[in-house]
């Protein structure tokens, strides 16, 4: 009985692992797919936001602001190879996939109001040049 129910443990674990790798929202003519940070470490006030961003319009637009109830002050920054500074806008060409990652522009929190655990969601508002403001949810991945 013992396997059945380590076997049922790990398919559960791996269910759950695909569902949050699987998140995406369809908001406008845009799609956020698996927008994420990992758990910050006791104390750490900072967290950076990434995902993979498709623009389906005719249109090039540009993620201009950023925020969040669990954070005093939301960033658009530079990358890694773009000197991680902060940005005025993050361009998302027409009819084009970007992906936000530390090594190209995205999304930094600033002072965090609350912690944050593993395996919770919690709201980000981008605000487009174009497209207005839209509200996706941030999954929270356990730190490695």
């Amino acid at each position: 009985m013992s396997r059945v129910l380590k076997a049922a443990a790990v398919l559960s674990a791996i269910f759950a692992a695909h569902l949050a790798l699987a998140h995406e929202f369809k908001i406008k003519d845009f799609e956020f797919i698996h927008p994420w940070t990992r758990e910050p470490a006791r104390g750490v006030k900072d967290v950076p936001v990434y995902m993979v961003l498709r623009n389906m319009a005719s249109a090039p637009d540009r993620i201009v602001a950023v925020s969040s109830p669990f954070a005093t002050k939301g960033e658009l920054r530079a990358g890694k190879s773009e000197g991680e500074g902060p940005v005025s806008a993050i361009p998302v060409p027409a009819e084009a996939t970007v992906e936000l990652n530390a090594d190209r522009p995205h999304i930094f929190l600033l002072g965090l109001t609350e912690p944050l655990d593993g395996y919770q969601y919690f709201p980000l508002i981008l605000t487009f040049e174009r497209a207005g403001q839209m509200e996706i949810e941030v999954y929270l991945e356990e730190p490695n």
